[in-house]
């Protein structure tokens, strides 16, 4: 089963929540990054971070999905020049793919997912015709490898949601009307590996009912494969409720018809959806009926058979959500797990697959503890497929609308919060950061992107490592090197203050391209270093409990023979006390003329 967890950002929940006011070998590693420059590493500096793109005019939100290698595609839009959309690939040591991807310098609103190939595929509307617009990229960026289609002929499409169909493709629905006096309707189009649409021109009516409001689809995988779920939320009783129907892998209407999932009083909205792994889905909403905006959740089969009880859904937690600022994902075992914002706190609950709630009615406070001077807003979640999560999510100071800062927790099915109480610091950069997403392989590492308004709104990534510690454990080291008059080059390195007391790490060079002529101690008390030359390796020991200033070098490699262009240093491995990982296993410093 293909996984749906860019569905929930595709859903109008984002959209909703607060914005700011006005080894590989090395060889085969540096020729990757010579082909394409980078720039911006790992750090564990949270008044710093990684760049993803600065000054793009001002980003709306970023979203991310998992890239080959251990990287991640970043997409984002802005807001000046009628919208522009943009997508960047970030290697796996921190590293962007070169310049930005202009996706398109008119469009809005844009989603992407995974294709299962190792790349993703985008859809977004144009800002002058609103009809809707697909395109695939791999991690070499530029142009597209199939793209841009075109999905709509006619018509405004809004409210876009996407999922990869599990071969190479992917499934896009879409809010649709006629003219801007007309209702919205809710249509789907499968476009296959080729970017050629599968279904209906114009894509299928999954429901058109006449003088009825339909809109806000979400959508997940259903059970064979290329076919869908598809929820929205629907006004033809008069209020408005949530509807679903199943679509197969031919675009056809698995069932005669929709079929309602709740029609409670009053107003239910925002349908998020998630597989349930046998066929079925869980679905999650936000719902009035009880005057506070909570959220609850329902199951359904194959058939559309409500699974749990009441039949118009069970209330996952009491208490309302604020600003529409709430998750679901998958658990992995049939059932579902939510985060959602109640503005004091960040509450997390497992639904399990009968229907139960795993952490009682009130759902878990993920944040209590934490500063709560600060309101909490807009989680985002990234399963770990087996109860458990990494939630982020964005703060605002009760007093300061312009100050915000990025914090996350990881929750264990079973114990609760994982990491330090009240969740560890993300960014606490200058100004305001906001609307994050996130990734992780189970708990760690994980990573999360943020709109990042400390200069001119842009788009910020940061790598969390195990036990929940934002940055890198181990060594680091500048990426580009710069061929002085003597010929030789500085390498300046550092180490996470958290770990300095570790005992040290091993460095390896290949010889046959630069000689380490000698190294000069940094400001770590008791430093001890080794060169053997023959074999290639710097060994630093340093004291248990030695200080480290972050704001001066640890220490300082003279390299000698090092031309431009060459890769310098391979560092491939850290021999820490505790095995703990180096600069995400590999760097490669590369030297340019100055």
């Amino acid at each position: 089963m293909f996984s749906n967890r860019i569905t929930r950002r595709t859903s109008p929940t984002r959209r909703f929540n607060f914005l700011k006011p006005a080894r590989l070998s090395a060889g085969l590693i540096a020729a990757a990054l010579l082909a394409a420059p980078a720039s911006a590493q790992w750090t564990p500096d949270t008044t710093l971070n990684t760049e993803v793109s600065w000054a793009t005019q001002h980003t709306v939100e970023t979203q991310i999905v998992k890239g080959p290698a251990d990287g991640t595609y970043v997409l984002w839009d802005t807001v000046w020049a009628g919208g522009s959309v943009y997508l960047q690939f970030v290697d796996t040591n921190g590293f962007r793919m070169g310049s930005d991807t202009l996706v398109t310098n008119n469009g809005y609103d844009p989603v992407m997912t995974a294709d299962g190939a190792n790349g993703v595929i985008v859809a977004w509307r144009d800002a002058s015709t609103n009809l809707l617009y697909v395109a695939r990229y791999d991690a070499a960026l530029g142009t597209p490898t199939w793209g841009p289609n075109l999905l709509t002929t006619s018509g405004q499409a809004a409210h876009i949601a996407i999922i990869g169909d599990g071969a190479g493709g992917a499934i896009v629905s879409w809010s649709h009307r006629p003219s801007f006096s007309s209702n919205y309707d809710i249509r789907a189009q499968r476009v296959d590996a080729a970017g050629t649409p599968q279904w209906t021109a114009g894509g299928f009516a999954v429901t058109n009912l006449s003088g009825s409001q339909q809109r806000f689809s979400g959508l997940t995988a259903g059970g064979a494969g290329g076919d869908a779920f598809i929820a929205w939320e629907d006004g033809r009783s008069g209020d408005t409720d949530i509807w679903v129907r199943y679509v197969d892998e031919s675009g056809g209407g698995t069932w005669a018809v929709e079929q309602p999932v709740t029609t409670a009083i009053y107003t239910q909205s925002r349908p998020q959806l998630v597989s349930d792994g046998a066929g079925g889905a869980v679905i999650g909403w936000q719902d009035s009926r009880n005057g506070l905006g909570e959220p609850f959740a329902q199951k359904i089969n194959g058939s559309g058979l409500h699974l749990w009880s009441p039949w118009n859904g069970i209330r996952v937690g009491q208490g309302g959500i604020y600003s529409s600022g709430w998750e679901l994902g998958e658990d992995g075992a049939g059932g579902a797990v939510m985060a959602w914002s109640s503005y004091q706190d960040i509450r997390y609950q497992q639904i399990t697959a009968a229907g139960s709630l795993f952490w009682g009615i009130d759902g878990l406070p993920i944040t209590s503890g934490g500063n709560m001077f600060n309101h909490r807003l807009a989680p985002a979640i990234a399963t770990d497929g087996a109860g458990g999560a990494v939630i982020t999510w964005g703060t605002i100071h009760k007093t300061n609308s312009s100050i915000g800062d990025i914090f996350a927790q990881y929750v264990d099915p079973i114990s609760g919060p994982g990491w330090t109480a009240g969740g560890i610091t993300i960014s606490d950069a200058a100004d305001w950061q906001g609307l994050p997403d996130v990734v992780s392989n189970g708990e760690c590492p994980a990573k999360v992107t943020f709109t990042d308004y400390r200069t001119d709104g842009d788009a910020t990534i940061q790598r969390i490592v195990c036990p929940g510690i934002a940055g890198l454990i181990g060594f680091d080291v500048v990426h580009e090197l710069h061929v002085g008059g003597s010929g030789t080059v500085d390498v300046i390195g550092w180490v996470d203050e958290a770990h300095a007391d570790k005992g040290g790490f091993t460095l390896v060079f290949d010889p046959d391209i630069v000689d380490v002529v000698d190294v000069v101690d940094g400001t770590l008390q008791g430093l001890e270093t080794r060169i053997d030359r023959d074999r290639g390796t710097v060994t630093v020991d340093f004291n248990r409990g030695g200080r480290l200033d972050r704001n001066r070098p640890l220490f300082s490699l003279k390299v000698r023979g090092a031309g431009e262009g060459s890769a310098a240093l391979a560092f491939t491995r850290a021999e820490l006390n505790r095995d703990l990982p180096l600069a995400g296993s590999a760097s490669v410093i590369t030297v340019n003329r100055r």
